[in-house]
């Protein structure tokens, strides 16, 4: 038996029935005997048959009049469609092959196989001999109507294949390289293709889908003879892509050499890409010494001589001297800098020494100083010198190559104040380090903003620097002992040597802040275990009476707080400038963590700080729903707790309109009906801020009753119609769909039972909350308050008295 493999059906996009009707087949004898999967209503004498509704639906269709049926059955649909594609995979892989006898064969079979046969990318059998220069097959399938304008997906034509293509032996190794015979064959075989592609109405400027021609193709590929003949059979070399690119510029981009001589007197120089690169730039910022070099003599020397293209600048403001500079082309520096003859025309031009060191560009740098005469002390916008562009990115042997040329630059200072020895620290430099403080780079020198060498070393995290450099200042000091905080040194010549290192270690910036700050704030661990070795305090305090707890806190550094409270567990009870402990920080900012390690080690769950709040007012405040939970579980009690007639955290958590943490308190139970300084109930509050669902949640509690009452009225037996803000009148013009929750709040359907005589249902109706134009208004004058009513006056209206039943 013969059967396809399965890859081949997948490949013809056949559905699952088909695929399931092929595999019906047990051989090809005399044809392939089909297994049909339905009975088929046989033709009536008159040849006309009727519909079969191929709806499974049990083997209870019924025939319909309508389509005819044919006697040709869907497996045998789906057979045809097999062996097409095997007819189609047989003739493309011919035309790739260059299999001529194969080939004619099938097109004395099938007149139409080189017009009809497409993979799924669309590629036709022309498009195949044309990719694997096969020039027989091209003329044959030409000679049978193949359709050289035929696209596929990406609107390719042949004529793109044989101009990008020309090269026969893909199997080749990589490492292998083609001798100068094959590479002529096979281009003039391009060539002959080429020829007879046009000849048969090929067009020589059709676009691709990213409005590539041919030529750009050949360009791109270096094919000098698909370049030579399409441009003699007249392919424009100025047709831009979409990226506004020429067959002319894309020689300069790929540096091809040839195809750029052949189509260089028939080109525009003049044109720019999208991003305003000419010609110039993009052969100098691919580093094409040639191409370059007949530039130039072009601009300086042609008919239509053009020596401002040197100094044209693209979008981003960049001649083509920069952009050789950035890729590190010395050659086409070089070459660019014979037109200059030392006369930058741009100010940035004047900053290339810089770039060139902090990149790292040794030959580079030699090249500037030599040819250009750069200067090493040459000033940036920055007031940066090219020795600092080389100390920041750590280019040690260009460092010691500028300070070979002007050792004085070793102290020179940016607009910022730092010298090549702090940018050497801000990126971890070491070895930048070590060749500056040989040369005697002054290491306790500070920058504007009063950090020193370990304040930037910590900042940066450069751990090898700051290690360094206390080491160094004890090697440099051997009498000096350790600079632990309960040993002081005895002597007066130690005492002043450890008081340097301790004042260097402990020197603080125009914020108060010292390294040890920095290291905690950012949570490097090892850095502060480093500092704290050598003498860091840890119980200093910036400008905001911040202690390293407090920042480390703050940004949730759980590992470095661990490290502080287990050296100082003290600290964890310090406050701020605004009263604030390190908890109040750590909870506000939602770190879960991070209050618990401060819990743990004793932190004041009801420290407050200056505007009344403990560290649960803040969680709360700041809708910080996982610290809440934290501090309610560890039993922390709000200012409110102990004092009434201040805001709750339920108050906070609704005036900010925090839906969750409002539902979390409540499921916890607490008291709803505290009310504020000014009297207002959580209701009152939620109303105010708008919070409608926070309102909802407040009128579905079971404490409701307590956020009804009116914070401004009394029971008075005389009526009143002065205006009234109360709770209800806020909710019916506010938020109406919450007041009906109220209404029918009020109201309760019962059944009163009366003995053999059945059941008497009422309807109860409650208005203490509803009318309140029976309550009148406060008043308060200075301190006289109005008498009140004594409470043994009774009246219809009296609270005992406002259910009403209703029958």
């Amino acid at each position: 038996p013969l059967y396809l493999p399965f890859h081949i059906l997948s490949l013809c996009k056949l559905s699952p029935i088909c695929l399931f009707s092929f595999y019906q087949f047990k051989s090809f004898e005399k044809g392939m005997a089909e297994i049909p999967l339905m009975d088929f209503t046989p033709l009536d004498e008159k040849g006309d048959g009727l519909t079969v509704d191929h709806t499974h639906n049990g083997g209870n269709d019924k025939p319909k009049e309508g389509r005819k049926l044919s006697r040709v059955s869907f497996h045998q649909k789906s057979i045809d469609e097999v062996q097409d594609f095997v007819k189609m995979k047989k003739f493309l892989e011919a035309a790739s092959n260059g299999e001529i006898s194969v080939l004619r064969e099938m097109l004395d079979e099938d007149k139409a196989a080189a017009t009809k046969y497409k993979n799924l990318s669309g590629m036709t059998a022309l498009h195949f001999a044309c990719r694997y220069v096969n020039k027989e097959a091209v003329l044959l399938l030409l000679r049978n109507f193949a359709n050289p304008n035929a696209e596929d997906d990406e609107q390719w034509r042949p004529l793109h294949f044989a101009s990008k293509y020309f090269q026969r032996d893909l199997s080749r190794d990589i490492t292998e390289n083609y001798s100068q015979n094959e590479v002529e064959c096979s281009m003039n075989e391009t060539r002959d293709i080429i020829e007879q592609l046009i000849k048969f109405g090929a067009e020589v400027n059709a676009m691709d889908i990213y409005g590539c021609t041919p030529l750009h193709y050949a360009a791109m590929r270096g094919n000098s003879a698909a370049a030579q003949v399409l441009y003699k059979m007249g392919a424009d070399p100025d047709m831009k892509d979409g990226n506004n690119i020429t067959p002319f510029m894309t020689s300069c981009t790929y540096g091809t050499i040839e195809v750029f001589n052949i189509i260089f007197d028939h080109s525009s120089k003049s044109e720019v890409d999208r991003r305003k690169n000419t010609v110039l730039h993009i052969a100098a910022q691919h580093g094409h010494i040639e191409i370059v070099s007949r530039m130039l003599e072009w601009a300086f020397n042609g008919k239509s001589s053009s020596p401002s293209l040197i100094h044209e600048v693209n979008n981003e403001g960049k001649t083509a001297l920069q952009l050789a500079v950035h890729a590190d082309h010395t050659n086409v520096v070089e070459e660019l800098l014979k037109k200059y003859k030392g006369v930058m025309k741009r100010k940035e031009e004047e900053w290339l020494l810089h770039e060139a060191a902090a990149k790292g560009y040794i030959d580079m740098c030699d090249v500037l100083i030599e040819k250009a005469g750069m200067k090493v002390d040459k000033e940036d916008n920055d007031g940066r010198l090219p020795l600092h562009s080389a100390a920041k990115n750590n280019h040690s042997e260009i460092v010691q190559n500028f300070l070979n040329i002007g050792s004085h630059t070793i102290a020179s200072t940016d607009n910022e104040g730092f010298t090549p020895l702090l940018l050497a620290a801000s990126s971890d430099g070491l070895e930048t380090i070590k060749i500056l403080l040989e040369r005697k780079a002054k290491f306790t020198i500070s920058d504007r903003v009063g950090r020193n060498i370990i304040i930037i070393a910590a900042k940066y995290n450069s751990m090898r620097v700051l290690k360094y450099i206390l080491e160094h200042m004890d090697e440099k000091r051997p009498n000096t002992i350790s600079m632990n905080r309960r040993h002081r040194p005895s002597s007066p010549r130690g005492e002043i040597k450890g008081n340097l290192k301790e004042r260097m270690i402990n020197k603080t910036d125009m914020n108060q802040e010292t390294a040890m700050h920095c290291v905690c704030g950012n949570g490097y661990l090892e850095l502060v275990r480093l500092l704290y070795e050598h003498g860091a305090s840890i119980t200093c305090i910036n400008e905001d009476e911040e202690t390293p707890l407090h920042l480390a806190a703050e940004s949730g550094r759980t590992n470095v707080v661990a490290q502080l409270l287990e050296w100082e567990r003290k600290l964890c009870v310090a406050k701020d400038d605004q009263g604030r402990t390190p908890l109040h920080q750590a909870a506000k900012y939602g770190f879960e963590d991070t209050v618990v390690a401060l819990v743990n080690a004793g932190s004041d769950l009801h420290a407050k700080n200056v505007y009344d709040e403990t560290a649960l007012d803040c969680a709360v405040k700041a809708g910080q729903l996982a610290t809440t939970k934290v501090l309610m579980d560890r039993g922390a009690l709000s200012s409110a707790d102990e004092d009434r007639g201040v805001e709750t955290p339920l108050h906070l958590a609704a005036r900010a309109g925090h839906e969750s943490i409002v539902q979390y308190l409540l499921s916890q139970g607490v008291e709803v009906g505290r009310r504020d300084e000014k009297g207002q109930t959580v209701l009152d509050v939620a109303i105010d801020g708008e919070h409608k669902e926070i309102a909802r949640m407040l009128v579905g509690h079971k404490d409701w009753k307590m956020l009804m009452t009116p914070n401004d009225s009394f029971p008075f037996p005389d009526k009143t119609n002065s205006p009234r803000e109360t709770p209800m009148r806020k909710l019916i013009k506010k938020f109406p769909e919450v007041a009906a929750v109220v209404f029918d709040r009020c109201i309760t359907h019962e059944v009163n039972e009366i003995g053999d005589f059945g059941s008497n249902p009422f309807t109860q109706y409650n208005y203490e909350y509803l009318e309140d134009t029976w309550m009148v208004k406060k008043k308060n004058d200075n301190e006289n308050t109005e008498n009140l009513v004594p409470s043994s006056i009774q009246s219809p209206y009296d609270p005992k008295n406002w259910k009403i039943i209703t029958r």
